[in-house]
Order: structure tokens, then sequence, then C-alpha cells
């Protein structure tokens, strides 16, 4: 919040709160931001209240302490943003695990994709390779072999969590193709393109961010 908007903002709640230049002493328990002017820290008195106090650019000879009142829509927005950052922290003790989910929606869609292609060679790849040689790519049939492995070994790689980063790299390469020789070379529209864009940025993120838990690469 700017200092000049601390008329505009006592003037717009001087019904729900006073200020007091007397200190309380508060527990500090976190601010909502680095960058913000005011830096806020939170406690609670025996009446429920939250005290704030702000560090600077106060237009006080000395730093107030700000009494909300209950009933306030202050108090309310910050009791529920303490509360979703409390909420947010417990959370974070399952961030090792969310890559999990992403591999396996990303390891069914390669399956899904390209099984028939990988285990019906015959008859899968030698389509695939009519298709990419009628795109005029080079060497079609070394080039459907590899997309359709590289898709589905890639798929199994990605739900077990095993050399899941190599994986990763290939499907990249592999998708970074899909996209330019399969759509923008020709025109394709956006909607069309998208789920090859979706998985290129899977194989991004697996790429650099790794399998996550639970996984044969970090068991």
């Amino acid at each position: 919040m700017l200092p000049f908007l601390f008329p505009f903002f006592t003037a717009l709640f001087e019904d729900t709160f006073q200020v007091t230049r007397k200190w309380i002493p508060v527990e500090f328990l976190g601010r909502f931001g680095q960058k913000r002017v005011f830096k806020r820290f939170f406690s609670q008195s025996d009446h429920g209240a939250f005290y704030i106090a702000t560090q600077r650019y106060c237009l006080f000879r000395t730093n107030p302490i700000i009494v909300y009142s209950k009933n306030s829509l202050l108090y309310t927005f910050i009791s529920f943003e303490f509360s979703m950052k409390s909420i947010f922290t417990t959370l974070n003790r399952f961030r090792p695990y969310a890559p999990f989910l992403l591999r396996l929606a990303f390891g069914y869609q390669l399956i899904d994709a390209a099984g028939h292609t990988a285990l019906h060679p015959t008859e899968g790849i030698t389509a695939y390779g009519n298709w990419l040689k009628d795109l005029g790519f080079p060497l079609p049939l070394v080039s459907a072999t590899f997309s359709a492995y590289a898709e589905f070994l890639g798929g199994i790689l990605m739900i077990i969590g095993l050399w899941t980063r190599w994986a990763a790299f290939f499907l990249l390469i592999n998708f970074v193709f899909a996209v330019l020789i399969g759509h923008v070379a020709i025109n394709d529209t956006y909607k069309n393109a998208l789920p090859a864009i979706n998985l290129l940025a899977m194989s991004v993120f697996l790429l650099l961010n790794g399998p996550g838990k639970p996984s044969f690469d970090e068991r």
C-alpha cells in the first residue's frame, strides 16, 4: 500500500478500528509481502482482535498500533488470508508428491496415443511413416519408429518414475518436432495443436523438476 493512500484507508474504515500510540507486545507470525510498504505483524489479544503494527512510512510521529474490531471487514479478510496461509504451509509438505499425479496423467496419454502403433508396427508404424512422408518429413519410417517407441516406452517410464529425466529429454525432442512439423508447418489450428503443446510442456516440467515421489529415481 502506498503511503499517500493511508488517509483514505483510515477514513474508509474509521468506524471499525482505532489508532493508539501505545505499543502493545505482539508475537511475530508473518507478513503479507516483502515489498509492501506496511510490514504487518499479527497476534491476538484477550478479546480476539488482531493487532497490526506498521513499521515504516507512517503519518504519525511514532509507529501506531491499529486495533481492528472483530466485526470489521478488514478483520474478516485478515483472518481468512491468515487461515489460507496456514493451509498452504501444511500443503507444502506434500509438494514432493505433486509430480506423481502429473506423471500418471502424462504416462497414460503417451501409452494411449502410441500403444497401438508400437504394438502393431507393421500396420501402425507404416501408416505413421506414410503420413510423415506426405508432410515431407526426412526419414519418415525411422522418425515414425522413434516417435512411436519414445512415446510408448516413455509413458511406462513416466508412470513408474524410472530414468524420468532421460525419458523427458527424448520426449521433449519428439514433441518439438510434432508441434513444428505436424502442426505449425501445415498451418494447423491452435486447437488441434494444443494436445501436442500440452505434452511438450509436461516434458519440459519433468525434465527440469524430476519425477518427485514415489519413484524409482528418488526411492
